[in-house]
C-alpha cells in the first residue's frame, strides 16, 4: 500500500493528465459576454491553481523532510482554501470575486508603486470593473482587519464551515510568524567530552503522512470545486479517497 507521501504526488501527477486532456474546459476562461460571470471563474480557477501549487511544494518538502517550511506552506495552503471556500459559498459570489480581484490590484498599485508600467496596467484594468466593486475594494483596504473580504481568517473559515482553524491554524501561524522558537537548533550530548549540533524540526511518527493526506484532501475538494464551476466533463480521477486515509479497501474517487 503506497504512503499518503507517495499518493500525494500521484495525485499532482493525475490532476496534470487530467487538466492535459480536457483542456477544452478552460475556454468559459474566455467568454468575456458575461464579465460577473466570468471573473467568478476566473478567480476561482486562479484560486485552484495557487492551491495545486502550494500542493506541489509540499510534496516536494516532505520528501525532503524539511518540517518547518512545510508547515508554512501547508498555513498558506489553508488560507487559500478558506478563500475559495469562501467565495464560492457567498450568496452574491460575482460581486465578492470582482472585489478580490480589485484587492489583488490595488494591494500590487501599492507594493509596485515604483514600477510605473505595472501600476499603469493594473490602474488601467481598475478602470474597467464595476466602480462601486472597486471603492467597496479601497474600503476594505482601509477598515481593520483590512483584508480583501472584510472579514479575518477565523470568519472565514467560520463562515464557510472549513475546519482546522482552533486546531491547525493557530499553531502554523506561530510557525510561520517566528513566533515559535528554541526548537530549531538543540545540543545533544554525545560524551562527557564531545556534544553535536542538530538543526531541524523531526517529524513525529506519521506525521509526514498526516501531513500529506491534509495536503491530498485540500486538493481533492479544491478540484472538484473548479470542475464543478467550469462545468467539466464526467471524468475518473484514479485515485484513492484520501478520507478513508487508514481505512481498508479505499475506493477510487470519480469527481464530475
Amino acid at each position: 500500500m503506497p504512503s499518503e507521501l507517495e499518493l500525494l504526488g500521484s495525485d499532482i501527477r493525475e490532476i496534470h493528465r487530467i487538466v492535459a486532456d480536457n483542456s477544452s474546459v478552460f475556454e468559459s476562461l474566455a467568454d468575456f459576454t458575461d464579465l460577473a460571470g466570468q471573473t467568478r471563474r476566473m478567480i476561482i480557477t486562479d484560486l485552484v491553481f495557487v492551491i495545486y501549487h502550494h500542493v506541489m511544494g509540499i510534496h516536494e518538502l516532505l520528501n525532503e523532510e524539511l518540517r518547518a517550511p512545510a508547515v508554512v506552506v501547508l498555513r498558506a495552503l489553508f488560507e487559500a482554501v478558506v478563500t475559495l471556500a469562501y467565495l464560492v459559498s457567498h450568496q452574491t459570489a460575482e460581486d465578492e470575486a470582482t472585489i478580490l480581484f480589485a484587492y489583488s490590484h490595488l494591494r500590487q498599485v501599492g507594493a509596485f508603486a515604483t514600477d510605473a508600467a505595472l501600476v499603469a496596467d493594473r490602474q488601467a484594468i481598475l478602470a474597467r470593473m464595476p466602480g462601486r466593486l472597486v471603492t467597496e475594494a479601497q474600503r476594505r483596504m482601509r477598515t481593520k482587519p483590512r483584508s480583501w473580504s472584510g472579514k479575518t481568517i477565523e470568519q472565514m473559515a467560520r463562515e464557510a464551515k472549513v475546519p482546522g482553524y482552533e486546531t491547525f491554524y493557530r499553531y502554523a501561524s506561530a510557525e510561520a510568524h517566528i513566533s515559535i522558537v528554541g526548537e530549531h537548533v538543540r545540543v545533544e550530548r554525545v560524551s562527557d567530552t564531545e556534544a553535536r549540533l542538530v538543526t531541524g524540526r523531526d517529524f513525529s511518527p506519521g506525521e509526514i503522512d498526516g501531513m500529506a493526506n491534509f495536503a491530498r484532501r485540500q486538493l481533492h475538494g479544491a478540484f472538484k470545486t473548479m470542475w464543478g464551476v467550469l462545468d467539466g466533463p464526467k471524468i475518473t480521477f484514479h485515485s484513492t479517497d484520501p478520507a478513508l486515509w487508514n481505512a481498508p479497501n479505499a475506493t477510487v474517487e470519480r469527481s464530475k
